[in-house]
């Protein structure tokens, strides 16, 4: 039969919170802690408002439905914010928000088995997430980026069972619905790529994987 993967990378998890000055080249110094040794969830911030998103992933190698949020402009731990709508919990997705807009998605990832789900919740509101739509596949350990308040979300498939996928897919973040052919990447990856854009200024880049 079909077996969850796992993720082949080891090591072990930590709870810290980092921070760096973007424009002041130095080291990164302590923000505060996590609600506990986290890997593998989705994260994403609500730009000028402050506050970064947490959600799902895994602790001590147990996948958690939590969604926690900190603010990134004062130091200090995360909290729990609501929940994702699984409660065996979810890991392997990727994170998108649309700015000050305030909504944040959480696309693909594996729950008891990989799956396609899209949820999505409001940031500032604490609020448990909701369906939002389905991705075309099934797809995990993928990225996703975003243009911030122009509110569009790019999910990079990463993984589909034994397969390695290509697949750009597009949704928009304030109105639930399935996702959109986007466009392929260059090569199929085993996912774990890095991705990030200039949000509103429209250029995204994908490296890795």
């Amino acid at each position: 039969g079909t077996t969850v993967p796992s993720n082949p990378y080891s090591g072990n998890a930590t709870n810290e919170i980092q921070r760096l000055t973007i424009t002041s080249n130095s080291n990164a110094i302590d923000h505060g802690d996590l609600l506990g040794n986290f890997a593998d969830h989705a994260t994403g911030s609500n730009s000028g408002l402050g506050r970064c998103d947490a959600a799902g992933g895994t602790s001590s190698s147990t996948p958690v439905n939590q969604i926690q949020h900190f603010t990134i402009n004062t130091p200090g731990n995360s909290i729990d914010a609501g929940d994702l709508l699984e409660i065996n919990g979810r890991y392997g997705g990727g994170g998108v928000t649309n700015g000050t807009s305030d909504k944040m998605a959480s696309m693909g990832g594996i729950t008891n088995m990989p799956d396609n789900v899209i949820q999505s919740w409001t940031m500032s509101s604490g609020a448990n997430a909701a369906d939002h739509g389905d991705l075309s596949s099934e797809a995990f350990y993928g990225n996703a980026l975003d243009n911030s308040e122009n509110d569009r979300g790019v999910y990079v498939f990463g993984q589909n069972f034994g397969a390695t996928l290509n697949t750009l897919e597009y949704i928009t973040i304030s109105s639930a619905g399935n996702s959109t052919d986007f466009g392929d990447q260059t090569d199929t990856n085993s996912g774990f790529q890095s991705s990030l854009s200039n949000g509103a200024l429209e250029r995204g880049v994908i490296a890795g994987g």
